[in-house]
């Protein structure tokens, strides 16, 4: 005999501790699965075929790209001409030993 449990009802004293853990596993199952799936939706997932997604986020593409097949982002010489260069803090100063487009204050 392991254990000896008196007859009738228990006293609320004794359940009280597993009447809160069956309320909040409810709760805590849902808060784990959304926090789960917020991961993985910022995660950089790739399945290869013949493996299936069984807890995907939603609005996540993970299908498989083979590296050999994809093609390098290519870009023009006038593109990165017209991107700022120089970087600055808050938008307003110059962030030292970036770009500078004109004199140098080093002098």
């Amino acid at each position: 005999m392991d254990e000896h449990h008196k007859a009738g009802l228990a006293e609320f004293e004794e359940v009280e501790q597993e009447i809160q853990n069956r309320i909040l596993d409810s709760r805590r199952q849902a808060a784990l699965r959304a926090y789960l799936t917020k991961l993985r939706d910022v995660s950089f997932l790739e399945i290869k075929a013949g493996y299936e997604d069984t807890a995907a986020a939603p609005s996540k593409d993970t299908t498989w790209n083979d590296p050999a097949q994809l093609k390098p982002e290519t870009t023009t010489k006038e593109a990165v001409l017209a991107a700022p260069s120089r970087k600055r803090v808050l938008g307003v100063l110059p962030i030292p030993g970036t770009k500078s487009s004109g004199s140098s204050s080093s002098r």
